[in-house]
């Protein structure tokens, strides 16, 4: 779990521009069942075990996490060589400042056989395979010194208008040399840290690179099981920009209920023990309600008792702000029931993010268990 989360965390992929977490999930998911992808990078994989068992009869369940994160565009190259950034997402700017940035480019031939911080993202279509290179220029999200602020700005919440990257560069033309124009993304520059004996992991995109994470797990545990549901995976991009890819992939699988893996805040950092709903270490979090949705009742009491008559960590909240992929979800088709499982992850939204590996496994084992006991007998009670 630990190398998958690494691999996930690292990959830049704001809103948008999931390409390389694509890429990631295609190595991972390979020997797991079919793999498709449709026009807005949405990835789909239908089991292996679907297809052997077959029957119209079979409920369809869709397997949900997204593939983005909170970044940001460059909207502008001022003259001195300084970019003017609008968010990809959702962000509180006193968390954007005096951060290290990498701002993608197309790189050159010579950047991709020499390394360069070059990536490659392989994709199939029906004229051929293609490949898309990209290398990363490191920036700073600039921040006024104190020797040179007022007491009035520094009392002052920073804005996007006066957040800008500086990449190193002393003009416009210094900063399009680098291969950096208007509408390139730019993500937080972390690299993800474990630390085994504490069971604390550190990195960036935990929202919801988590969620990919257990669900592929979840998927590579069950490999080989036959279930009384078919299984489609969508691991669907655009999730931080208003739920777009789920809007598609709910469409195209058509779901008769829904599992959503989510990274999510956790809240044991800032609330009391007795007001706190989502700590780290409690297993997965499964939520009633939020601004997206009010999770279909039945379908939610059925998945807690599970978990509590099979002695399974697992803890509940009620949030009065936040959504996920199960808001644009439930409301497709003639209606989906859908439960989320959230891995607890303090800080997100913000460069860094804190988890801890056993709330990934927890949510694995309690996805495989309701897949398990998940049927027709089931869905009739919804």
């Amino acid at each position: 779990m630990a190398r998958l989360l690494a691999e996930l965390s690292n990959a830049p992929g704001a809103s948008g521009f999931e390409d390389e977490v694509v890429a990631v999930l295609r190595r991972e998911l390979d020997s797991l069942g079919a793999i498709t992808e449709d026009k807005m990078r949405n990835l789909y994989l239908e089991r292996s075990e679907n297809r052997e068992v077959g029957g119209g009869e079979r409920l369809t369940v869709m397997l949900d996490a997204h593939t983005d994160e909170v970044g940001f565009i460059v909207q502008g190259i001022n003259a001195n060589g300084m970019l003017r950034i609008l968010p990809i997402g959702g962000w509180d700017t006193r968390n954007v400042s005096a951060q290290r940035v990498l701002v993608r480019v197309t790189a050159t031939d010579d950047e991709a056989v020499a390394g360069c911080g070059a990536a490659t993202d392989g994709c199939s279509s029906n004229i051929g395979t293609f490949a898309r290179k990209y290398a990363y220029v490191p920036g700073i999200t600039t921040s006024k010194p104190p020797h040179y602020s007022t007491a009035e700005e520094q009392r002052q919440v920073p804005s996007f208008d006066t957040i800008l990257v500086d990449v190193g560069a002393n003009s416009c033309e210094e900063a399009r040399a680098l291969g950096i124009d208007i509408g390139v993304p730019i993500v937080p520059d972390v690299t993800f840290t474990y630390d085994a004996a504490r069971d604390i992991a550190v990195g960036k995109a935990f929202d919801c690179r988590s969620g990919c994470a257990t669900l592929v797990t979840t998927l590579r545990e069950l490999a080989g099981e036959t279930l009384d549901v078919n299984v489609v995976a969508a691991f669907s991009t655009q999730e931080e920009v208003g739920l777009r890819g789920a809007k598609v992939t709910a469409e195209r699988v058509c779901p008769d209920v829904a599992i959503v893996f989510e990274g999510t805040p956790a809240d044991d950092n800032f609330r009391d023990t007795y007001t706190s709903q989502t700590r780290l270490g409690g297993g997965p979090m499964l939520r009633h309600m939020d601004r997206s949705m009010i999770t279909h009742p039945r379908f939610q009491r059925w998945a807690l008792d599970v978990a509590q008559r099979h002695g399974l960590p697992h803890q509940a909240a009620v949030r009065e702000g936040g959504g996920t992929n199960a808001g644009a979800i439930h409301l497709s088709s003639m209606g989906v029931p859908v439960i989320v499982l959230g891995v607890p992850a303090r800080y997100i939204h913000t460069p860094n993010s804190m988890s801890r590996l056993d709330d990934h496994l927890a949510t694995v084992e309690l996805a495989k268990t309701l897949l398990r006991e998940l049927n027709n007998e089931v869905f009739a009670l919804l």
